[in-house]
């Protein structure tokens, strides 16, 4: 609501006055008031007391006391009121005067409205600007939520205020940051449920002051009026939302508001999004590094090219299982010196998995002087039978080179024993997204490892899955009988004869 002596100009409006009271009515008194009937401008002293008059949109001319009054109105709101002494043409002289007057008024309502509206402009470009410079450093989603929120409410206020994303996993909005009262129970929003849900399927703005009668509320532990809700929308889809609410006490939002909020949550969104990308671009590339660890470069290579999903968990695979241990161990490394030991076993390690790699294996892990190998996962290059055992002959004909030449430089050489078995695991990468390793989980492997502890140096043991897969390829002889532990029935094992 404008104030009537903030809007007219005291000096233009009492000449205006002065001319027009000479004109009309031979200098009779003129005067403007405010609501309050103070005198604001008058062309004369008035020499008696002024009838109070409360304005009035549908009080054309009042005449009161000796006096005549019309309201000065400026669209629905009345100002003030403009008297004359009531004396022969009092009518024509208000009429010209409030004709005159308002229309100063209202060039003055203008230029404010115009000079208020370059500023807002300025104000949204700024905050534009500086959103944007902000959020161009944020390391991770959270910190850039709440940069946003903290920019916006200097805008845009309210009481409380939350960013919001769609987790595809749950299919459900996850608060990633608040400001204000916080829910102790956050309501559990999916696409198409309450404000939130149908802004993020229909992706427009919705702006609701009275959720009391909104039939799309929901209503939860926080009493709430108004709410304001812009989806964060990139040219792809819709990330999530932003909410801004009130109290029942708390201000309305205007078009103007929602306005300023889709076009900031618009700039958001592609930073979110692009924040999103380079966290998962992180994350996939210590997948990557992780799997080239365990895998050769061309399996991590097809990998990537068939697009397989490289994330935690994992489901059931028939694989084979390869361990190899060094025997006596313990005693060699009394007997050698610390350095050498470590020259010796990275020597040994790096022919073993050329090895396995070479025959589309994977290292699982390193465990001191062990080695366990899979074939089958994460993807099968067919007949991992075979090429688990062609791998534990080469690994040994290998370590029959090595000892020959250690022993040559009159170094102590060492032997191998090997375990294979095959069988279904629980395969997948085991940990965290920060740290994680491939591995897998089952009998199949703790037989496998029973095997290669009963594997004397030089020797390799399959279980009879082996055989049956490859009895017709290479040569076994019956091992005998072994217990495993967890198993009721004995392990049928075969020794490979190469």
């Amino acid at each position: 609501m404008y104030e009537i002596k903030k809007l007219i100009d005291r000096q233009e409006s009492l000449f205006l006055l002065e001319k027009l009271s000479k004109l009309f009515t031979s200098d009779s008194w003129l005067g403007i008031t405010d609501p309050a009937g103070n005198v604001i401008v008058q062309n004369t002293q008035l020499t008696r007391s002024l009838p109070l008059i409360t304005p009035g949109a549908d009080n054309s001319f009042f005449e009161i006391d000796g006096f005549i009054s019309t309201p000065l109105i400026s669209g629905d709101a009345v100002l003030g009121n403009l008297l004359a002494e009531n004396r022969p043409n009092s009518q024509a002289l208000l009429e010209t005067a409030a004709a005159l007057i308002i229309k100063q008024i209202n060039n003055k309502i203008e230029k404010k409205e115009l000079l208020r509206e370059t500023l807002d402009t300025y104000k949204e470009i700024n905050l534009l600007y500086n959103i944007g410079e902000s959020l161009g450093h944020c390391p991770d989603v959270e910190q850039l939520a709440q940069i946003i929120l903290q920019e916006i409410q200097k805008t845009i206020k309210s009481e409380n205020c939350s960013l919001m994303l769609l987790d595809e996993k749950t299919e459900q909005l996850k608060i990633k940051s608040a400001i204000g009262v916080k829910s102790v129970h956050p309501l559990k929003i999916k696409p198409g449920l309450g404000i939130a849900g149908n802004v993020v399927q229909q992706a427009k703005t919705i702006i609701c002051n009275d959720t009391w009668q909104d039939k799309l509320f929901i209503r939860g532990e926080k009493e709430i009026r108004s709410l304001l809700c812009a989806p964060l929308k990139t040219r792809n889809k819709v990330l999530g939302v932003i909410n801004f609410s009130n109290k029942l006490d708390g201000k309305i939002f205007t078009a103007r508001d929602a306005k300023l909020l889709s076009a900031l949550s618009n700039q958001a969104a592609n930073f979110i999004e692009s924040i999103l990308r380079h966290e998962y671009k992180l994350y996939e590339d210590r997948l990557i590094r992780n799997l080239e660890r365990y895998l050769s470069p061309h399996i991590v290579k097809n990998l990537l090219k068939d697009n397989h999903e490289l994330k935690l968990g994992g489901g059931k695979k028939k694989v084979t299982i390869l361990f190899a241990d060094i025997r006596n161990f313990s005693t060699l490394s009394e007997e050698i010196a610390p350095e050498t030991l470590v020259k010796f076993l990275n020597e040994y390690f790096t022919h073993m998995v050329d090895i396995i790699f070479k025959n589309g294996g994977a290292v699982d892990k390193f465990v001191g002087d062990e080695i366990m190998a899979i074939f089958g996962a994460p993807i099968t290059q067919g007949n991992d039978d075979v090429r688990a055992i062609k791998t534990a002959i080469e690994m040994q004909r290998k370590m029959q080179q090595l000892r020959a030449l250690w022993q040559q430089k009159g170094l102590k050489p060492f032997s191998i024993g090997i375990g294979i078995n095959s069988g279904e695991v629980i395969a997948g990468n085991i940990g965290s997204k920060k740290h994680m390793d491939y591995t897998v989980i089952g009998d199949a492997v703790n037989i496998a490892k029973r095997l290669e502890s009963q594997a004397k140096a030089d020797k390799i043991l399959t279980s009879r899955n082996l055989y049956d897969a490859a009895g017709n390829i290479y040569r076994f002889k019956e091992f005998g009988n072994v217990m495993v532990k967890g198993k009721k029935n004995p392990v049928n094992v075969f020794e490979i004869i190469y």
